[in-house]
């Protein structure tokens, strides 16, 4: 999120981190594997007529939040500290390098800027840590990193589950409350499509390439 300015003041006040309005922010875990942590937002429903009653002087029983995507990173989370000097924690970093079919690239990823006459070009540029830089990953001689190639060797990775956990959002609450979730069937596009979304069930559809996965791994 960009930094935000008062009307009479050009410095900027700093990151937005407040939580939105009317929700807050859970996470779903993964039972395999607890690393895997998607984030959600939670919205309070407000509840029909005047808010005080059901008209018979009863008062309404609170709804159930209302579950949707939450795009917003770790900035309106309360308990994440954010520095933009290191940037955001490279949540996928680990589950790259644990595949072991990537190596660093030799050399610096950063490039100095250019000088004229002596000096930089922009000297009012800040120059970032060095500790915020990643080494530059490529696939090891022989290897392939596509989340297709893994999928097509029945592997199962952790965006792949991740995926499953965000795509089924609310379904498995909808056709667990007795028919009282409000769910459309959709159309299925020729994939055979199930009540849950399932890591194995994406799995299958990116190795049949009717799914894709962008995950590249210099951005984790």
């Amino acid at each position: 999120m960009a930094n935000t300015q008062s009307p009479n003041d050009t410095k900027p006040i700093g990151l937005t981190t407040q939580p939105l309005p009317a929700s807050h922010k859970v996470h779903v875990h993964s039972h395999h594997r607890p690393e895997i942590s998607v984030a959600m937002r939670a919205v309070q429903l407000s509840s029909a007529g005047n808010g005080h009653g059901n008209g018979n002087g009863h008062a309404e029983p609170a709804k159930k939040p209302l579950m949707i995507y939450d795009t917003s990173g770790p900035y309106t989370d309360p308990e994440a500290q954010t520095d933009i000097r290191q940037g955001l924690k490279p949540m996928r970093l680990d589950w790259i390098r644990g595949r072991g079919d990537v190596e660093e690239l030799p050399g610096s990823s950063y490039q100095a800027p250019a000088k004229k006459n002596g000096k930089a070009s922009d000297p009012q540029t800040e120059r970032f840590p060095d500790s915020a830089r990643r080494p530059i990953l490529r696939a090891k001689p022989g290897c392939n990193v596509s989340q297709m190639h893994y999928a097509r060797k029945g592997i199962v990775t952790p965006e792949m589950e991740y995926v499953a956990i965000r795509e089924n959002l609310g379904r498995q609450q909808a056709f667990e409350s007795n028919g009282n979730g409000r769910t459309h069937a959709g159309y299925s596009f020729g994939a055979a499509l199930r009540c849950f979304v399932t890591p194995e069930f994406l799995r299958d559809e990116v190795a049949r390439g009717r799914a894709i996965i962008p995950s590249n791994i210099n951005h984790p």
